[in-house]
């Protein structure tokens, strides 16, 4: 076997020298400690291990010089630190060895983090944080990472209002909200708080008198409770939860059910970076729910009323109501009467008689019907209750379903309690429900900022407005200058109201309202807290109507005519008495949209001299007296003889008013407001000039039987049926929203049905032509409430005629372009449905001036 020879070396290929190159130069922006981190990366396209010496220049200055060795096509990162102040500087890397050189240069801008906390000394400059020291306020966590670097974070919780939304109280007649606490857990710290002495933001309590722009003092005096908890520093979310009781007559607590989704309590989870929370409560939740800083057991559907229901609203007794409607009465809830515990009730003939033993609860609801009458009907809540024989109730699967209950009328109804046998009304209604009883609670949650926005929220807010091009900047140190009652996005909301009710005080996304008030009479303390608490009450009312889009932020009081010629809104002394609906004497506003002509500088001051609201101090409404006619008529037939009875409640309804210290006062302001701020009509109207309650009334001429031709009338057809718009606009004792394209649909099919082919001539004058109502035009006189409403709060053009001072009788048209650009988001108003709330309470931000 031959072998191999060895290769002659003469024939081995040469291995090619070392060729050291520099690929890539990095230079750390920002300096630790007055030095920056340079990278040099380098590789060698030789065949063979080289070795060479890397030099690195600062502005032409040699800085460093070390060795390298680099393996053929095995890249290697050298990494120095250097000395370096902040500011543009060139670096350069050159890498020499015998067989040559190699260089790359980079020019690039430092920036100094001198304490190496993560935020660079110019931050911390504008910042107020110390920036040779990486933990300011000295709590062990370094500035970057902590929620508050300025000192201890606290936050307090304040429960600005609570109420139970139904009978909660046993053994009691009509809703009781004493004897309420709530327990209220931060981060694992409960404290509870006690809401008695009927604290519930009733028309006859909680009115302080109030001035200035200071939330704080605003808050403390508006709230009910508060409670203040220390939280962790370096977390940036904590965990609060809500749980609201009552108390019964017989020492039993009850939990209440405040949470929108499933089970009782509420669930939030509060971020000490932004000052705003999620879960259960959340920044525009009135799309699922009714609106941030308001939780309720009813978001749940419990109260058979959802976010998108405009023509309702969340109050007590609406689940009661809700159970009733779905058994075919309707009416409206006067009072509700718990039993004492019954271990049974049956009812029926003695051939058909139905046992429920062991009802999980047993009611006794007064309900006003329609027609006028009152009438009494027996509830039983059947979850968990053994039903028997003779006719059975089959239970529903799901909670909260009404059964279809059973209505006798010529029939007994009885409980049998501790206390014996209790005789109930012969109309019963069965339902069942798991449910805790429903309760709700306004709150907000504040941190310990003097300016009550948190540090780190002012300083994304600073981009936003950087990104904007707006000038104003946020001082997240809070000494230089206040930015609490600024409006830094020039919305008309003061940047600390838009952070307390889940706005943006970067973004122009609410429409803030200044008023001045000028009464006629001077004011007393009492006079002054019933007309501010009135106007807090509109301003709610206006949030509501708006989807959350406007509110009135600020209001100047004068009293004793006092600059009444500049005022907005002029409550004079007079009281309106049910006759004078419509004359003089009653709230109106003279000029549709004058709040855009009083604040025009281009309009010569003499047309603006009668510009305003005008309102009575008190006045008799005959819409909002018709929903408490039941009233009138429990209260007669408990204080007069039955002879009598007709003459009460007639007195009753013709002499009660409604007052400057009332939730409905408000009511009637937000009303005016639609015409005045946002060029709506009157929706109780025709465009003939007829009001739907009062159509035909007067022309009734067989007085033989006048209460039945009554009953036949078109009023009462308008009236009992609702059939007017659901809107603010209409009746604003009975509706929270104003008019949207659907409801008017609504509307309109009913007026085709009573009135066919002159159903056009009962159309409102807001809604205008029947056969071109689609397409709208810039006048208010041709579409619905909302549309008018979007363009106010983005762009508005149009004529508002203003009466001429020099020529009675006589209109001057002003062409006015208003532009609020305000950001909504509706994609389509045409199919936008309002929604249900929200029901935040932003009455209690408002600032107030008295003059």
């Amino acid at each position: 076997m031959a072998l191999n020879k060895p290769e002659n070396p003469k024939f081995m290929p040469t291995p090619s020298l070392p060729k050291l190159v520099i690929t890539n130069i990095q230079v750390q922006p920002i300096t630790c400690g007055g030095k920056t981190t340079v990278s040099v990366t380098l590789n060698n396209y030789g065949g063979i291990t080289g070795v060479g010496t890397l030099k690195i220049y600062v502005d032409g200055n040699l800085a460093v010089t070390v060795g390298t060795e680099v393996d053929p096509y095995t890249p290697v990162t050298e990494t120095v630190k250097l000395s370096v102040q902040s500011g543009t500087h060139t670096f350069k890397a050159e890498v020499e060895n015998p067989t040559g050189s190699s260089s790359k240069t980079l020019t690039t801008t430092l920036h100094s983090d001198w304490d190496c906390d993560g935020l660079l000394d110019e931050q911390e400059n504008s910042y107020g944080t110390n920036p040779y020291n990486k933990d300011t306020d000295g709590d062990g966590i370094i500035d970057s990472q902590d929620m508050n670097p300025l000192g201890n974070y606290t936050v307090t919780v304040y429960i600005l209002r609570a109420r139970a939304l139904e009978d909660v109280d046993s053994a009691t007649v009509g809703h009781n909200a004493a004897d309420m606490s709530l327990k209220v857990t931060v981060n694992g710290q409960t404290k509870t708080l006690f809401l008695t002495d009927n604290k519930d933001d009733s028309d006859k309590n909680n009115k302080p008198l109030v001035s200035g722009s200071n939330l704080i003092d605003y808050l403390n005096k508006y709230a009910i409770a508060k409670a203040t908890f220390d939280v962790p520093d370096d977390k940036e979310t904590v965990p609060i939860t809500f749980n609201l009781y009552d108390r019964d007559d017989d020492g039993k607590i009850d939990e209440m059910d405040v949470s929108p989704g499933p089970g009782y309590e509420a669930n939030i989870y509060y971020n000490l970076k932004t000052g705003t929370w999620s879960g259960d409560d959340y920044p525009g939740d009135e799309w699922e729910y009714y609106g941030y800083g308001h939780l309720s057991g009813c978001g749940d559907g419990s109260c058979g009323i959802g976010p998108r229901n405009p023509d309702k609203d969340v109050k007590v007794y609406s689940k009661y109501q809700s159970i009733l409607e779905k058994n075919g009465i309707k009416g409206e809830i006067l009072s509700v009467h718990s039993s004492t515990k019954a271990s049974e009730v049956r009812w029926g003939s003695r051939r058909n008689q139905i046992l429920i033993e062991n009802p999980r609860k047993v009611m006794v609801v007064q309900i006003l019907l329609p027609n006028g009458t009152v009438k009494n009907v027996t509830l039983v809540n059947t979850y968990g209750a053994r039903t028997i024989k003779l006719s059975p109730i089959k239970l529903p699967a799901k909670p909260d379903v009404a059964e279809g209950g059973l209505m006798p009328v010529n029939v007994s109804a009885e409980a049998l309690t501790e206390a014996g046998q209790v005789k109930l009304s012969k109309t019963v209604v069965t339902y069942s429900s798991s449910d805790y009883p429903d309760g709700e609670i306004w709150f907000v949650i504040v941190p310990n900022d003097p300016d009550l926005i948190p540090f780190w929220r002012e300083v994304e807010l600073n981009k936003e407005l950087k990104e904007k091009g707006i000038s104003w900047r946020f001082d997240p140190s809070d000494k230089l200058w206040d930015d609490e009652s600024m409006d830094y996005d020039g919305d008309g909301v003061p940047n600390a109201v838009e952070q307390l009710i889940g706005k943006d005080p970067a973004k122009k996304d609410i429409l803030g309202i200044s008023l001045k008030v000028s009464t006629e009479w001077p004011l007393s303390d009492e006079d002054k807290k019933n007309l501010l608490y009135g106007i807090r009450k509109a301003s709610d009312f206006v949030y509501d109507y708006t989807d959350g889009y406007a509110m009135i932020t600020s209001v100047q009081i004068w009293d004793d005519k006092r600059h009444w010629k500049d005022a907005d809104v002029r409550v004079n002394s007079s009281s309106a008495n049910f006759y004078d609906w419509g004359s003089d004497n009653w709230p109106q506003t003279t000029t549709v949209g004058g709040y855009w002509i009083r604040r025009d500088a281009g309009i010569p001051d003499k047309f603006k001299a009668k510009v305003s609201i005008e309102m009575p101090r008190e006045f008799a409404s005959p819409l909002r007296n018709m929903d408490h006619l039941g009233e009138y008529i429990q209260e007669c037939i408990l204080s007069c003889p039955i002879y009598q009875l007709e003459a009460c409640v007639l007195s009753k309804f013709a002499t009660d008013k409604v007052k400057i210290g009332s939730a409905d006062y408000g009511r009637a302001i937000a009303h005016e407001l639609g015409h005045y701020v946002f060029i709506l009509g009157d929706e109780y109207i025709d465009w003939k000039g007829r009001k739907y309650y009062v159509y035909d009334l007067f022309d009734i001429h067989d007085m033989s039987n006048p209460l039945e031709m009554i009953f036949k009338s078109d009023a009462w057809w308008f009236y009992t049926n609702n059939v007017p718009p659901h809107s603010i606009m209409n009746n604003a004792h009975r509706y929270s929203e104003v008019s949207w394209v659907t409801d008017y649909e609504r509307f309109e099919s009913m007026l085709k049905k009573r009135f066919r082919e002159g159903w056009m001539d009962h159309l409102t004058d807001q809604w205008g032509d029947p056969y071109n109502y689609k397409e709208y035009s810039n006048s208010v006189r041709h579409e619905a409430a909302w549309n008018t409403l979007y363009k106010v709060l983005t762009l508005w053009e149009g004529i508002i005629w203003v009466e001429d001072p020099d020529r009675k009788g006589i209109a001057v048209g002003f062409n006015k372009k208003i532009s609020n650009n305000i950001e909504i988001k509706i994609k389509d108003v045409d199919s936008y449905i309002p929604k249900t709330g929200p029901y935040t309470g932003v009455g209690y931000f408002m600032e107030v001036i008295w003059g």
